[in-house]
């Protein structure tokens, strides 16, 4: 069954107070959950740091699985219009502006953030369950519609290889422009991959090309 254009919005409204920030920052950027940890397991800075630039949000973030920095993009730098994105951004711009122009967003569980956006869903009538991990592919499904398969979505979704997009997110299920996804990129490239995987992702840019909605 088929989610509705606005379900994270929709998800986000009824979310609890101690979860909007956290809330508001799924609905834009596509961070694992265990990345929002204040204590993570990989000893690395835990939380997204979250910063407003006149009416663009910067989210930025350390994937896990980069064994302190060893391996894959040791940071990720997603940045959104505020405008476009509508309220969850208007919040955390309002948040930000509040605490002089960025603050971090942390979690103590990731368990606990999986049961409150459970229970969310079910109040906002959603037509199956949502979880976190249901935001992460929306906006990797976004990505891949407004920037194309490639190097960018891998920055986005702190993939360490180009290949792992395959997995997440289908384009078709994206909006160009969705989330108001301005650009998005890593402090290390993600890996280029082998020359059959490569000619997949070629494909894959033709797909997008061929099947994403003109923006609204």
């Amino acid at each position: 069954r088929h989610l509705p254009d606005d379900w994270r919005e929709q998800v986000w409204q009824h979310m609890p107070v101690a979860y909007k920030e956290v809330g508001a920052a799924l609905c834009l950027c596509p961070a694992r959950p265990a990345e929002y940890l204040r204590e993570r397991e990989d000893k690395e800075p835990g939380g997204i740091l979250v910063m407003r630039q006149g009416n663009t949000l910067r989210f930025e973030s350390r994937p896990v699985k980069s064994h302190r920095g060893q391996y894959g993009t040791v940071r990720s730098i997603v940045s959104v219009d505020i405008v476009a994105a509508g309220a969850p951004a208007r919040y955390l711009a309002e948040l930000c502006d509040q605490a002089g122009g960025q603050f971090l967003i942390t979690i103590s569980s990731v368990d606990a953030l999986r049961k409150s956006i459970a229970r969310a869903g079910k109040r906002a009538k959603m037509p199956c369950g949502v979880s976190p991990y249901t935001f992460r592919h929306q906006c990797i499904a976004d990505a891949k519609a407004t920037l194309g398969a490639g190097p960018a979505v891998a920055a986005a979704a702190g993939h360490s290889s180009l290949r792992s997009q395959a997995r997440y997110g289908r384009v078709e299920h994206g909006r160009r422009g969705g989330s108001g996804l301005i650009a998005a990129r890593a402090e290390r490239p993600p890996r280029e991959p082998s020359i059959p995987i490569a000619q997949r992702l070629g494909e894959l840019k033709e797909r997008v090309r061929s099947v994403a909605p003109a923006p609204s």
